[in-house]
């Protein structure tokens, strides 16, 4: 499944260029800053045990702290028109845990959480679960500029993309949604903002645990630079 996504992603980005190729295409990169909010995330009921780690009737909602973080894109504008660019970008947002509220019990022999309860990351590393995660975000973004002659340009895109969580059995498919403004310092170098909703396909953890699709919500200073 994962070598059919890449091939998509692939064709994505490589069929604008290898037929658009007449177009007045300017390559660009951007540093980014990103402010990334991730929403709740449920779990799944599971039962079962591995790693010795026992499961009963566990569901749980998870609490992840914000995070700064960097990334990078580089693309080519003038993709159809001046109008349209497409990007590839790259981040590695952090899933830090703030807190868990489960139903049901864990144990690891010793140490046991019951619920209805809600505990903190010290809690779950005290029966075997380390529940913080990076994250390595790949994406292909297609974005349409407004007033293209202008030195102010409000945006709208799409992305298509990847994630790997580090917990994760498989990287899993993710899409986004994203608006923003980039302000022309000269003809070339431009600062730009950008806010992002994303969603992750719910993936399943290497405890077995499967989760609900991850939303999270992503603000993006960025600083470019079109050659």
């Amino acid at each position: 499944m994962n070598k059919a996504l890449i091939k998509v992603l692939t064709l994505t980005t490589l069929l604008p260029m290898a037929t658009i190729v007449q177009a007045d295409m300017k390559p660009y990169i951007e540093g980014q800053i990103l402010y990334v909010s991730p929403d709740d995330v449920d779990t799944n009921t599971y039962s079962g045990s591995v790693s010795g780690i026992t499961f009963t009737n566990l569901r749980a909602t998870e609490d992840y702290e914000t995070d700064v973080t960097g990334g990078i894109e580089f693309g080519l504008k003038g993709i159809l028109n001046d109008s349209f660019r497409v990007g590839l970008g790259y981040s590695k947002p952090s899933l830090e845990l703030d807190s868990v509220t489960i139903n049901g019990s864990v144990t690891d022999g010793v140490t046991t959480l019951t619920g209805p309860g809600t505990f903190t990351a010290a809690d779950l590393e005290s029966v075997g679960i380390s529940a913080d995660n990076d994250a390595k975000s790949y994406m292909v973004n297609l974005y349409y500029d407004f007033d293209a002659n202008n030195s102010f340009k409000p945006f709208i895109g799409v992305g298509l993309g990847l994630t790997d969580i580090d917990n994760a059995e498989d990287k899993e498919l993710t899409y986004a949604a994203m608006a923003g403004a980039k302000y022309y310092f000269n003809e070339n170098a431009y600062l730009g903002g950008k806010f992002t909703y994303a969603s992750i396909n719910g993936p399943k953890d290497k405890l077995g645990i499967e989760y609900d699709d991850i939303d999270f919500y992503t603000t993006t200073l960025s600083l470019g630079f079109e050659f």
